[in-house]
């Protein structure tokens, strides 16, 4: 994935879809050049400045003593590694175990057409898992189902799509509802300070179409077999009809000045203390050590336990603490 990146590139002229290529039946979405390219466009318009995916974005912005990981099924779509970047195939449901507590962030955008709500339940507890005591995770999808914007207008052939999309959904398996249930899973999961953040990203700027609205477009385009093959779902049951409809749904966009749903979650993971055992009689009284991410904890004298005791302990990761106090039961 290039950093060059045109601004409304010329309309390229597409394989058939029997040539794309997808990596799992479940996943709506193809897997090649094609999608790099497009995912390398909206991945720009969403960093809001000119950076390639993601990763590249933030292998810029941080020192270049932070090591950043990225993962996926397969290696298709990986851009040409930073000298802080690795790359590996690798399941975002299965990750390894060494990867335990390691991580300060764990971001996953655009997979919401690609998992069940099993499959996000079981990403989510992994990304817990892997995450350090107070790390943070970030995930982000666009709303295409307008599912957490149900008080919207919808004109007919966006609406015709959402209708639709949600028809293959189901026969893929995958949860049209799933984006209004994502916050409880984190909170199940185990997360804390869980926000949700909706924004939108324009199709129409000035009367002129974004790079959103070609990306989208294009994404539509890439989910065309699957469609045709189901009959069409009301948008065309060939390919030339498919086409004349994804026509008349981007001029729907341009002269409605639409602006797609996007959706950011953040949720923490609580900071965990570095000891074994606790006694259930026992309360501790919880204090900064002065040293940054130190705490002591003090044992309060009870009838029998006549002396107080402490402890010297770090914290895994963090921001130092103030003084105050807590109660264990």
């Amino acid at each position: 994935m290039t950093t060059s990146v045109a601004a409304n590139p010329a309309p390229q002229e597409t394989r058939s879809q029997e040539e794309r290529y997808y990596t799992a039946e479940s996943y709506l979405l193809p897997s090649d050049e094609e999608e790099r390219l497009r995912m390398e466009i909206l991945s720009l318009i969403l960093a809001r400045e000119q950076a390639s995916v993601w990763l590249n974005h933030i292998a810029k912005t941080v020192p270049s003593t932070v090591s950043l990981i990225g993962a996926d099924i397969e290696d298709k779509l990986f851009p040409k590694p930073l000298s802080n970047q690795i790359f590996v195939i690798q399941s975002s449901l299965d990750l390894p175990k060494d990867w335990s507590s390691r991580f300060n962030l764990v971001h996953q955008r655009l997979m919401g057409l690609a998992f069940s709500s099993d499959a996000w339940k079981k990403c989510i507890e992994e990304q817990f898992r892997v995450l350090k005591p107070g790390g943070w995770v970030q995930i982000e999808e666009y709303d295409i189902l307008w599912s957490l914007h149900k008080d919207h207008d919808i004109p007919p052939y966006s609406l015709a799509s959402i209708e639709g999309l949600r028809t293959l959904c189901g026969l893929k398996n995958v949860d049209p509802e799933m984006y209004p249930k994502i916050e409880g899973l984190l909170e199940t999961a185990g997360f804390v300070d869980v926000r949700l953040e909706k924004l939108g990203i324009p199709l129409v700027v000035d009367g002129q179409c974004t790079d959103a609205h070609h990306g989208s477009i294009e994404a539509w385009r890439g989910m065309k077999g699957a469609i045709v093959r189901l009959g069409g779902l009301g948008m065309g049951k060939t390919h030339e009809k498919f086409d004349q409809w994804l026509d008349l749904l981007g001029e729907e966009w341009r002269s409605t000045g639409q602006s797609l749903p996007y959706l950011i979650w953040t949720g923490r993971k609580p900071l965990l203390y570095n000891v074994d055992k606790v006694d259930p009689h026992i309360v501790l009284h919880l204090s900064s050590a002065g040293e940054p991410n130190e705490v002591v904890f003090q044992r309060h004298p009870l009838p029998d336990h006549p002396a107080p005791g402490y402890a010297r302990i770090k914290i895994l990761t963090g921001t130092p603490l103030p003084t105050r106090s807590m109660d264990i039961h």
